[in-house]
């Protein structure tokens, strides 16, 4: 039996709730369990909306959701710390295809990025994110979206090194 590929999606905006619609818009979060990463976190929120709140207040550091759709390992909340300024969902995905999510991901107005790599997720920084710097040649990027800045509704579409792998994988 083939293992199935595993691909990390990456997705960011300057507001929380952008970053929360995304992936709300991706995954039913109802069922969701809520966990934390942070050693130190006592007192985690059991719902939804409570967690999101320490989120954003600072209370945790990150926040870990795992749907019960077999498919996604995880879905990961980051706020902005010193190399990357905006707020950062992250799904892990074992599915053979991975082009739903990325085309539901590309149709959320609040984003300002989204990425698409093989196995791992592409390192991100706050230099990474215009068309110009954007790290198209870079492991391990599948597909990447950023905003131009002279149009911030269009997205600017490109592949990585990845991608021609990758779709022969999905084939």
């Amino acid at each position: 039996m083939t293992a199935m590929p595993q691909w990390v999606f990456e997705f960011g905006s300057n507001h929380l709730d952008d970053v929360r619609v995304a992936v709300e818009g991706v995954v039913d979060c109802s069922s969701c369990s809520i966990e934390s990463v942070d050693p130190l976190t006592e007192s985690l929120a059991t719902n939804l909306g409570s967690a999101y709140a320490q989120l954003h207040q600072g209370t945790i550091q990150s926040l870990v959701l795992r749907p019960s759709l077999p498919e996604i390992r995880y879905i990961l909340l980051l706020p902005p710390r010193p190399s990357l300024s905006l707020w950062m969902g992250t799904i892990e995905y074992i599915g053979a295809d991975p082009d739903w999510i990325w085309q539901r991901l590309l149709s959320f107005k609040g984003l300002f990025f989204v990425c698409l790599g093989r196995d791992e997720g592409v390192e991100l920084q706050d230099e990474d994110l215009s068309v110009e710097g954007f790290p198209w040649g870079e492991w391990p990027l599948v597909l990447g979206a950023v905003r131009k800045a002279s149009e911030p509704e269009q997205w600017v579409i490109g592949t990585g090194p990845e991608h021609a792998e990758a779709s022969a994988r999905r084939v």
